[in-house]
């Protein structure tokens, strides 16, 4: 599977246009709640427009939310959100999400494209 990854503090700072990863099949974010929410507060409440819709081959969604700075019920807000947006996918991709209590930026440190989180998910199935 090719697999993209991305990190980010904001949600806004990823978007995937069309035609840029057409043979994308798996994608892998770590985002952090509090930008997402406050991103969310100035756009209408859209939490996520990524244009995952815009990733023909799209399979597996799979998303890290760091949960420093929201409250339980923003961060199920926000995985709600999520997988909305992917609901109109035409390939239905399999979505995993996990929260992280706490946000370091250890944590968004990447060694080539593999991560690992510290609830022992390490992204392979």
């Amino acid at each position: 599977l090719e697999t993209v990854t991305f990190h980010s503090k904001s949600p806004s700072k990823i978007l995937f246009k069309p035609g840029a990863f057409p043979k994308a099949e798996r994608v892998l974010l770590f985002i952090g709640l509090r930008a997402a929410k406050e991103e969310a507060g100035g756009n209408g409440g859209d939490w996520f427009d990524l244009g995952m819709e815009n990733l023909p081959s799209l399979q597996d969604v799979s998303v890290i939310f760091f949960r420093s700075g929201v409250t339980v019920g923003e961060a199920k807000q926000a995985e709600d959100a999520l997988e909305n947006a992917l609901d109109d996918h035409p390939k239905r991709p399999n979505i995993r999400i996990h929260c992280l209590e706490v946000y370091a930026a250890a944590d968004l440190e990447s060694d080539g494209g593999e991560s690992e989180s510290d609830d022992g998910w390490d992204g392979e199935e």
